[in-house]
Order: structure tokens, then C-alpha cells, then sequence
């Protein structure tokens, strides 16, 4: 099974997470700020933008 670049970028901020809970919080900053992704927004947050769109 090939793995794209978009498969990748995709789960990146998910595994930055995972590393944060499991401890490597270092790790996962130094990561994070080399490859300048940003922390997925939590599901209460897309659900109230959902919200706002609405309106």
C-alpha cells in the first residue's frame, strides 16, 4: 500500500498529539515548530464554527 504526501500531512498533527498525551511533549513541540504544523482543532471547536456558519 503506497502512502502519499497528502496521507502524511494529513495524519501529522494527529501523531504530534498522540506524542504530546504519551509524554513527548518536547519531542512533539521541536517537530511541530520545524515542520510548522499547527494543533488540530478539537471537535467542539469545528462544532461551534459549524454553528457560526449557520447563522
Amino acid at each position: 500500500m503506497a502512502v502519499s504526501a497528502q496521507h502524511v500531512s494529513a495524519m501529522l498533527p494527529l501523531v504530534l498529539e498522540f506524542l504530546e498525551e504519551q509524554g513527548f511533549k518536547k519531542t512533539a513541540a521541536a517537530f511541530r515548530e520545524e515542520t510548522k504544523v499547527e494543533k488540530p482543532p478539537k471537535l467542539m471547536d469545528l462544532f461551534e464554527m459549524h454553528m457560526k456558519r449557520k447563522r
